[in-house]
């Protein structure tokens, strides 16, 4: 549960209802009504009486079920009665602490005369940025509070409509099933009248705590406003400060010296030990020992480090905050201020981010060491090593954690200077701020990038020519297609003319834009001279197959013999085609290949179109049946077949052919229309019909023929046969 700050006038005017859990709840739920001495306006101390009450009521229903048979209808009665009591328990306990804390006075906001100093404007900055957070914090539990109120309310109705169906039920037959049934769900219509009131009060406390807040926020506003004034009319309480940081620096720079110090003699004693190491167990554990030490002073030595030059950060910033209130500091030299407040503060972020990796991969190691402590045939020497490791480990975690506290109060006194300059420089006049934002844009767009021919190449030109080619590319994809459109609705024209037009126009027009932007950058149209001419000698020769490809294309697209999305079968190989380019075309091939194939392939070659009129395949399927079958019930069998597959068109009705008197088989051939736009599809009908003509054929006994043969043979006489013994050193057979 969020914890919740609330003034003492705000918690005084606050009433939270809640349900009683009296044992008059008891007697008004048997007749359903809620009378008006059941709720009242509770305190701390009502609800703390209504525990006491209820741990008495547990307790003895707890000495009853302690007492009951085990495995018997009371014994469960009562385990799940203590149960719903318990919760109500839970229920009224966090009750209770809602309460408490409403009742509990909230600590005034300091006098800004108690203390002037820098310290305590940002601890007022601090105070209201955590309100800030917190009212976001509460505006979410608001939500999940009227969420958790309404279910609480459905759980109620419900446990309502339960606890009458028991009574009606009691009443008809006041059996002893029927009055634990009632009771039970007495008490759970009890817990859910707990449960919504909780949740009111959690929503009203929410309330509340916003409210306060909200109530804070002027004063609070006004305190920093008359700090900040005094600070301006006293300097030298800010200059004091500033010299109280000589303390500070002295105290890191001990530290440091300290660091130092232990990380030296930390190297010392691993590079003795590597002199003197032998090649025992107790060497290797005391090099690993001596290792883990050297790196974690050194990794103290340089947050040692970092903390001297936060000290140093710190005393320059609230240096320039001073000068920045007695209004030493003119407009150019708070903005350098700014940007570099703004530079050091996402240097700190980062190094928090990776304190935040850092410890990670501590608490990885620490729990490394004490899973290899957990072994059990540890010798002594390498126990007592791991666990000093261990708590160097430890120490390190701590000390980092430490240190990000420290490097998160500096990141926000970064941040409170930043809102500081912002609002000295937003405190400009108007045409003044203008000026100066025009004048740093245009320095930014007449900074000069590199020179073409003594022509300068600046950064506006840069960036108008890298806008030029995207919003180039867009207007000609846009207005090409918009030319096609007109044209094939107004001109009544073949798609694959306007295709064709749309590919020609979006090229020129993708050209044209090329050109402005290269110019845009002061590249003279002139240096394309030469390429030209060297591009008319390459189109006579090296360049021939690149012009047949694109002019293939342009056929392609006038005469449509191929389309995108039809599917075709080129050298065997199944695809479809998803785009028909200026060179080349790109097929999806069946198992997922992408194949570019020049587009004067498709002149110059057999292409197989499945899909060029229309997509009616017709196919066949071979059954053979062995000598002796009834033909005439095979074929009506088939029949039947296909005309129970859905995708096997009824018009052509398909045909069934007796084909041969095979070597083996009788031999069929059934040939069906489909419609289909791959060879897959075709192939997926086909294994449908064969599974299905098996299994129509096994149900009346027909054999599917295999290949066999007779052998006769043609003899003057009887065969002769002989049983022969075996030679006498030929091995035993072990067959019985």
């Amino acid at each position: 549960m969020k914890n919740r700050h609330l003034g003492t006038a705000m918690a005084a005017a606050s009433l939270l209802w809640l349900w009683t859990a009296s044992p008059a709840l008891g007697q008004n739920l048997e007749t359903g009504s809620t009378p008006a001495e059941a709720v009242a306006a509770d305190t701390a101390a009502s609800v703390s009486e209504r525990i006491a009450a209820l741990e008495e009521e547990l307790r003895l229903r707890k000495q009853e079920a302690a007492a009951a048979l085990p495995d018997s209808a009371d014994a469960a009665y009562l385990d799940q009665a203590v149960s719903t009591l318990e919760a109500i328990q839970a229920t009224l306990r966090a009750a209770f602490e809602i309460r408490r804390r409403l009742e509990t006075p909230e600590e005034p906001l300091p006098s800004v005369d108690d203390e002037v100093s820098l310290a305590a404007l940002i601890r007022w900055y601090e105070a209201r940025d955590a309100d800030e957070r917190r009212l976001s914090d509460l505006r979410d539990a608001e939500d999940a509070s009227r969420e958790a109120r309404a279910a609480a309310e459905a759980r109620l109705e419900e446990a309502e409509r339960a606890r009458r169906a028991a009574r009606v039920e009691h009443e008809a037959s006041p059996t002893a099933a029927a009055r634990r049934t009632l009771e039970l769900s007495q008490l759970g219509a009890r817990l859910a009248k707990e449960k919504l009131g909780l949740a009111r009060a959690e929503l009203q406390a929410d309330r509340l705590a916003e409210a306060a807040i909200e109530a804070r926020r002027a004063p609070l506003e006004e305190s920093l406003e008359e700090l900040r004034a005094s600070l301006r009319e006293l300097p030298e309480l800010a200059e004091a400060e500033i010299a109280a940081l000589d303390r500070d620096d002295q105290i890191a720079r001990k530290r440091r010296a300290a660091a130092e110090r232990a990380h030296q003699e930390a190297e010392q004693h691993q590079r003795r030990l590597v002199s003197e190491a032998g090649d025992g167990e107790a060497a290797r554990v005391a090099l690993a020992e001596a290792e883990l030490l050297r790196e974690i002073r050194a990794e103290r030595l340089s947050a040692a480090d970092a903390a001297l030059e936060r000290v140093e950060q710190r005393r320059q910033i609230l240096q320039h905050w001073a000068d920045l209130l007695r209004g030493r500091t003119d407009a150019e030299a708070v903005r350098g201020q700014s940007r570099e407040t703004r530079g050091l503060a996402l240097g700190l972020a980062r190094s928090l981010v990776q304190r935040q990796g850092r410890l990670a991969e501590l608490n990885e190691q620490a729990d490394g060491i004490e899973a290899r402590l957990e072994e059990a045939d540890l010798a002594a020497a390498t126990r007592a090593s791991l666990e000093r490791r261990l708590r160097a480990v430890r120490d390190l975690v701590s000390f980092h954690i430490s240190d990000m506290a420290e490097i998160a109060r500096q990141e926000r006194l970064a941040g409170y200077f930043q809102r500081a300059t912002d609002n000295a420089l937003g405190g400009l006049p108007l045409a003044e701020r203008l000026a100066e934002l025009g004048s740093q844009v245009r320095g930014l767009w007449d900074r000069e990038v590199t020179s073409v021919d003594d022509e300068p190449i600046t950064l506006g030109n840069v960036l108008v020519a890298f806008l030029l080619l995207p919003l180039g590319y867009l207007l000609s994809r846009r207005l090409s297609r918009f030319l096609r459109t007109q044209a094939e609705t107004r001109l009544s024209m073949e798609p694959g003319v306007g295709s064709a037009i749309e590919t020609a126009l979006f090229y020129g027009l993708l050209v044209t834009f090329a050109l402005i932007a290269l110019r845009s950058v002061n590249v003279p149209l002139t240096a394309f001279a030469f390429a030209g001419g060297a591009l008319a000698i390459g189109v006579g020769f090296g360049s021939q197959n690149v012009m047949n490809n694109f002019i293939s294309g342009l056929i392609l697209l006038l005469e449509r013999p191929v389309r995108s999305r039809d599917t075709i079968e080129v050298e065997g190989t199944h695809g479809t085609i998803e785009q028909i380019g200026a060179r080349s075309t790109r097929i999806r091939a069946s198992d997922g290949r992408h194949i570019i194939v020049p587009n004067s392939f498709f002149l110059e070659n057999n292409v197989v179109n499945w899909t060029l009129s229309d997509e009616l395949i017709r196919t066949k399927v071979v059954v053979g049946v062995i000598y002796g079958s009834p033909t005439r019930l095979v074929e009506s069998l088939i029949r039947e077949v296909l005309g129970a597959e859905e995708k096997i068109l009824k018009r052509p009705a398909p045909i069934i052919n007796f084909a041969e008197f095979g070597d083996n088989s009788l031999n069929f051939e059934i040939f069906f229309w489909m419609r289909a736009r791959a060879p897959m599809a075709v192939e997926q009908v086909k294994s449908q019909i064969r599974f299905a003509i098996d299994d129509v054929f096994r149900e009346h006994e027909l054999v599917i023929a295999f290949p066999q043969r007779d052998v006769h043979l043609d003899t003057v006489s009887p065969l002769e046969v002989r049983v022969v013994p075996p030679a006498p050193d030929s091995p035993p057979d072990d067959k019985p």
